[in-house]
């Protein structure tokens, strides 16, 4: 289904995913967790999906910090000077709220019975639900709240 979506909420689901996916208590050595096979196709390609939005995101913020950055000797790494901090913000931003529009399977509400997650957020589960859970009565409940606790997701 065609989900129109900012490219933060893609960053915030590549996260969410990646947490659900794989147990990463040894971040040098990530464990699948067991999820039953039609829910982890759908979630995999998903990740597949806005894996692409991330690496882009990081791409043109290390373009930003290339060309806004000063070399820190010491370090001998780039970094974004305070007086360019405010540019640099605004240049991501520009960037995070970015519409684009992807074509992302549903989950079912009983599908997620097969996840357990502990570290995930109620802002990430939310957008995780708008975008990728196929529950009307959630989306409705949702929509009747103050405009600025909502997630910009857009089913097409």
């Amino acid at each position: 289904m065609d989900v129109k979506i900012n490219i933060g909420a893609c960053i915030t689901l590549y996260n969410i995913l990646n947490k659900i996916l794989f147990d990463n208590t040894d971040p040098k050595n990530p464990v699948e967790r067991e999820i039953p096979f039609n829910v982890r196709y759908k979630l995999q390609r998903v990740l597949a999906i806005v894996e692409k939005d991330y690496l882009f995101f990081n791409d043109e913020r290390n373009k930003f910090i290339d060309d806004m950055g000063v070399l820190d000797e010491g370090k001998n790494l780039k970094r974004v000077p305070d007086e360019k901090i405010p540019e640099f913000k605004e240049a991501l931003m520009k960037i995070l709220k970015t519409q684009i529009t992807h074509d992302f399977y549903k989950l079912k509400p009983e599908d997620l019975e097969t996840i357990n997650v502990k570290d995930v957020n109620t802002d990430e589960m939310n957008i995780f639900i708008m975008t990728l859970v196929d529950d009307k009565e959630f989306l409705n409940a949702v929509s009747n709240t103050p405009a600025e606790t909502q997630v910009e997701v857009e089913t097409v």
